[in-house]
């Protein structure tokens, strides 16, 4: 019986060493969730496996694309027009 828990623990652990790393967008593209979700740098940095800097630049990239979208955005939204009523 000993030995049959021993056989499971080791497939277990197997299993977790052989996670398939992330590459570089999918590292990219989990920072940007985490981020979302509310994590510091210092809590995504484990999760991600990167270092403290690159993940700044991402979140950095990413916020500066969402400004650039919201002032689109608001360029794009009809002017209105206002009409001098004094005569």
């Amino acid at each position: 019986m000993l030995p049959i828990i021993y056989k499971l623990l080791f497939l277990t652990n197997t299993l977790e060493m052989f996670e398939v790393p992330l590459n570089k967008f999918e590292k990219e593209k989990k920072v940007i969730e985490l981020h979302k979700d509310g994590k510091t740098i210092r809590q995504i940095a484990p999760e991600v496996k990167m270092l403290l800097q690159y993940i700044s630049k991402v979140i950095k990239v990413y916020d500066k694309k969402i400004r650039l979208e919201s002032k689109k955005r608001i360029k794009e939204l009809p002017k209105k027009t206002f009409y001098n009523f004094y005569i």
